[in-house]
């Protein structure tokens, strides 16, 4: 039943066997690796995302991502903290050991009983004591984001590319309407439909209406509107309004590559059906900052992100999103915003609730004020 299946110890001097269990994580499960001690438990978190499985499928073993020790009169895991750095677990094993493991026959082409087939063993025969065997663990899936990155983002400014905003154009073109209507309607749908890239990363600025402002994205953009030509020449205008090359913009918006090579993602946030998800957006925005309109387009990307039936919503702090998304100005802005958010999507809902983020002092509106915001999708 329930109460007895799941992980178990078995003390072999007293034939007691005990029940192990594992606190409750809030965004991966926690993985049993082995006991270290009779009061100590090494336990690990896994890197699960369908970019890092790739081809292989999910029946192969997941890469680490983090360490904890697990102390069981508690049940805290604390975690251990060793960045990008290759792991060694050293442990003793039972003589033969190795002679005894399927995984070695086949390694080596066969069944060891077979003559033909040698066994790498260097180790069962010597004391017990010298029974030292290494294992690795692999805690750097630096190949998940290229593969991703290949796979599913289009090159930045290819020739050709589609941009969101000449497809509109296009399909207006072809059903012969020259409504200006029509194209800020059809580029809606694209978006809904996910047709070429149609995802907005909008920037707002806000100041004395004259003042200029230079930006510049230091990572690569496309799908951008207005077009970026290595920076953005801004004069400000009353209510957000934006000049860049002669035209008006309420916001500036483009897609990006991630600064970062790899993300970690936040733990932090809400687990939330499909419907609450503009419920918990407007929350997050309100306690951020964000006015009317930077939360009616918020609400907007995420109804369109989260196709799942639940989501984990969250998003990176200032520093982070800063990190993944750098942007440089001239002049400064008095107050900067760079918020990513972050949208895991889940089919079922999960038996866990994470704690809420912190989200600090919202940001002010007092002389030039910068606000980015922008989503990633997991």
């Amino acid at each position: 039943d329930a109460s007895q299946s799941g992980l178990s110890s078995y003390n072999l001097s007293t034939n007691s066997l005990s029940k192990i269990s594992l606190p409750t994580n809030e965004i991966r499960p926690y993985s049993f690796i082995t006991q270290l001690s009779s009061d100590k438990l090494l336990l690990a978190t896994t890197e699960d995302s369908p970019s890092s499985v790739g081809n292989l499928g999910e029946g192969y073993a997941s890469l680490i991502n983090q360490l904890y020790i697990l102390d069981p009169a508690t049940n805290q895991a604390s975690s251990l903290r060793e960045g990008n750095a290759l792991v060694q677990y050293i442990t003793t094993l039972p003589q033969n050991y190795f002679q005894s493991v399927l995984g070695v026959a086949h390694a080596q082409g066969g069944n060891p009983a077979d003559p033909n087939v040698t066994v790498i063993d260097l180790y069962s025969d010597k004391p017990s004591q010298e029974n030292l065997q290494l294992k690795t663990f692999l805690m750097k899936p630096e190949l998940a984001p290229v593969r991703e990155q290949q796979q599913a983002d289009p090159p930045a400014k290819e020739p050709g590319l589609p941009r969101c905003r000449d497809l509109a154009a296009q399909q207006c073109a072809e059903q012969g309407s020259t409504d200006p209507k029509c194209a800020k309607n059809t580029k809606k749908s694209l978006k809904a439909n996910k047709e070429g890239v149609c995802y907005d990363s909008p920037l707002y600025l806000y100041g004395t209406a004259g003042d200029k402002v230079s930006v510049k994205v230091q990572t690569p953009v496309y799908n951008d509107i207005p077009n970026y030509s290595g920076g953005y020449d801004i004069t400000l205008g009353a209510g957000g309004s934006m000049q860049v090359n002669g035209k008006l913009y309420d916001a500036i918006n483009y897609d990006y590559r991630s600064n970062l090579r790899r993300v970690t993602p936040p733990t932090k946030g809400a687990v939330v059906s499909r419907s609450g998800v503009e419920k918990v957006l407007r929350e997050y925005a309100k306690k951020l900052g964000l006015n009317d309109k930077e939360t009616a387009d918020l609400v907007k990307d995420g109804r369109t992100k989260v196709t799942s039936d639940y989501a984990f919503v969250s998003f990176f702090n200032h520093e982070t999103s800063s990190s993944i998304l750098p942007l440089a100005f001239t002049p400064k802005p008095d107050n900067y915003l760079n918020v990513v958010f972050y949208f895991k999507l889940m089919d079922q809902k999960p038996n866990y609730a994470p704690a809420a983020p912190s989200f600090g002092t919202p940001i002010a509106r007092d002389g030039l004020t910068a606000v980015e915001v922008s989503s990633l999708v997991e």
